[in-house]
C-alpha cells in the first residue's frame, strides 16, 4: 500500500489511543496521565528553546494532543506491511515498545515518571493504550488493502 495508506492507517491508531486516553483519564481514577507527560516535555522543550511555553493549561494541553497524535501517526504508520504474519508481529511489537517506553523513559528524560508508573493498574493500561493503537492501526490497514473480510490473520 502506498504512504497516504499506511498514514491513514497510522492516524485511525493514533485517534483510536487518544480516544480511550481522554475517556480514561476523565472516568478512572488511576489512569495513566500520558497528557502530562507530553505537556511536561512540551514546556521542557519550549524552555530550552527560551520559549514561552503557553500561559493557559487549556492551550497547553491542546497543542498537546495534536503534538501527540502527529507523533503517534508517524510511529503507527511503520505498522503496515504487504505480509499478514508481519503485519501483527509489528503491530504487537511496536505497540509493546511504545508501551514500555512509555513506562521507562519519563524518569530519564527528567519528567514525571508517576504519570504511567503510579499503580500496576497505570501500568497495565498505558501498555494497553499503546497496543490497542497498533492493534487499530493494522486492522485499518487490512481494511484499507481489501484484505479485512473475512478471517484477518
Amino acid at each position: 500500500m502506498n504512504l497516504p495508506g499506511k498514514l491513514l492507517s497510522g492516524l485511525t491508531g493514533a485517534l483510536m489511543l487518544t480516544a480511550i486516553h481522554e475517556t480514561l483519564r476523565k472516568t478512572q481514577p488511576n489512569a495513566p496521565r500520558m497528557d502530562h507527560l507530553g505537556e511536561q516535555s512540551l514546556v521542557k522543550i519550549l524552555s530550552d528553546l527560551n520559549i514561552q511555553p503557553p500561559r493557559q493549561s487549556s492551550t497547553l494541553h491542546n497543542i498537546t494532543l495534536a503534538s501527540d497524535v502527529v507523533a503517534n501517526t508517524l510511529y503507527y504508520s511503520l505498522i503496515p506491511t504487504s505480509s499478514a504474519k508481519e503485519l501483527w508481529v509489528r503491530s504487537a511489537g511496536l505497540g509493546l515498545i511504545a508501551g514500555v517506553g512509555a513506562l521507562v523513559l519519563p524518569k530519564p528524560l527528567g519528567l514525571n515518571p508517576q504519570e504511567s508508573n503510579r499503580t500496576p493498574k497505570t501500568q497495565a493500561l498505558t501498555l494497553a493504550l499503546y497496543l490497542s493503537g497498533a492493534v487499530v492501526t493494522a486492522l485499518t490497514f487490512r481494511i484499507l488493502s481489501g484484505k479485512g473480510r473475512g478471517v484477518i490473520l
